[in-house]
């Protein structure tokens, strides 16, 4: 009896084994859809507001939008520094395609920020990083609008003190800090030609404009101040004004927010006295 018990278990494991249905799929080479582009199931800020707005919080993964979505996500920016201080902002970010072929066109993106904090530091930009269709061209720059503050330590390590009082502030043996405020204003575009896959050469200018520098606790002389008296320069308002010459290399998926990829852009700077520079100089 004990045997036709056995032989009946086994019987009834081995058919319910070979009943069950095992569908084995190909997820590596099945093609899916490529969400690079897509904005659809996007949630930001944004909607956060409208949502907010009429008392009812969209449930985002089951509403079938019918309206494209647009590129743009807008970011609050909360944030804390020793150095800064707190900080407070709102940033924009939005990217498209220009052209009908996303897999040989590069992502056009913009950006634009403002922040403030309670140490007195203001801060705002637009950015452009556009690629036409075939990325044949590439145009890349920013307008910067701040209210900064700086930190001078003199000429550093590794001097003596001097043999005048001016020499002793210039060089700061003892490391002491001088704090500057001033206010800055910048402007750079560069256009780049692709003359190989994934390299560009260009060319562009930068307008960098400082105003308004002192030292915010009043010290007089400062190491700037000393600095700029010997070699001929302002200490109160100076430009950084030129060309630039590159040399970009990029294969980023996404330059908003790559997961992949290599980005370098070699950048040859000349400061000149004919487009407004203090002085001649390379970088």
């Amino acid at each position: 009896m004990l045997k036709y018990f056995f032989v009946i278990l086994f019987a009834s494991t081995f058919t319910t084994l070979f009943a069950q249905n095992i569908d084995i799929k190909d997820t590596i080479t099945t093609n899916h859809k490529d969400s690079l582009y897509g904005y659809e199931g996007f949630y930001d800020i944004g909607d956060a507001f409208r949502d907010i707005g009429k008392f009812i919080k969209k449930d985002t993964t089951s509403v079938v939008k019918t309206k494209k979505r647009s590129g743009i996500s807008i970011l609050p920016n909360i944030n804390y520094n020793p150095s800064i201080g707190a900080q407070i902002g709102i940033k924009a970010v939005g990217g498209m395609v220009l052209g009908k072929n996303p897999a040989t066109t590069n992502m056009s993106t913009f950006a634009t920020a403002a922040s403030a904090t309670t140490k007195g530091i203001l801060f705002a930009y637009i950015a452009n990083d556009i690629y036409t269709p075939g990325n044949k061209w590439n145009l890349k720059g920013s307008i910067r609008i701040a209210k900064m503050v700086g930190l001078d330590y003199g000429l550093g390590l590794g001097e003596n003190e001097g043999s005048t009082a001016d020499d002793r502030v210039l060089l700061n043996p003892d490391r002491s800090a001088y704090v500057y405020k001033y206010t800055a204003y910048a402007l750079s575009e560069r256009l780049y030609k692709q003359i190989f896959p994934n390299v560009f050469a260009g060319a562009g200018v930068f307008f960098e404009l400082k105003r308004s520098i002192h030292e915010s606790n009043g010290q007089s002389p400062t190491p700037l101040s000393i600095f700029s008296e010997r070699k001929g320069l302002d200490a109160k308002d100076y430009n950084n004004n030129g060309y630039m010459i590159n040399l970009q290399y990029t294969t980023r998926d996404n330059p908003n927010s790559a997961y992949r990829g290599i980005y370098t852009d070699v950048v040859l700077r000349a400061n000149q006295a004919w487009m407004g520079s203090e002085k001649n100089a390379f970088q």
